[in-house]
């Protein structure tokens, strides 16, 4: 399974945006299961309509909010509250971030704890390059679980 990152939703539905025809290509990959079926995450669903409604006129917020729910069905929707708790992200958020110029966001250490915890979720698509601390960067726009995921949560 794979777990779809805001900044690469953004750049699939955004066609202005620089990344968006490597995202054209990681989603033909995508929808022809080479990764297994997507998974959607609230916490990412969540980020990526207060990025679009901070950046883009609202008619293109409401088009993508019901683009996102035409997705239902198709990929998996689940909640990282369901697994993991609050007090779990943020000392992963703290452990990832201290001393660091480049941050991982909370919704960015949701989902590494999110892989961590369900063994099925292989890769993650996203273009945020401070995943590869913490994962193995396939290609661009693709990483996958890494020896440094396992240590992260044995801890």
């Amino acid at each position: 399974m794979i777990v779809l990152d805001t900044s690469f939703l953004y750049a699939y539905l955004n066609k202005n945006d620089s990344k968006h025809g490597i995202a054209l290509s990681v989603m033909d990959d995508i929808e022809e299961g080479k990764y297994g079926k997507p998974i959607l995450l609230d916490y990412v669903i969540e980020e990526l309509l207060n990025l679009a409604i901070n950046k883009q006129p609202f008619n293109y917020v409401k088009e993508l909010s019901e683009s996102v729910l035409q997705l239902k069905g198709k990929y998996l929707f689940e909640s990282v509250m369901k697994d993991l708790s609050v007090e779990e992200i943020i000392s992963v958020f703290i452990k990832l971030n201290e001393g660091l110029n480049k941050k991982l966001s909370f919704t960015d250490c949701a989902i590494i704890m999110y892989m961590a915890r369900h063994q099925g979720v292989e890769y993650l698509a996203s273009f945020d390059e401070g995943f590869g601390r913490i994962l193995d960067k396939v290609k661009d726009g693709i990483y996958s679980r890494s020896q440094r995921l396992r240590s992260l949560t044995s801890k």
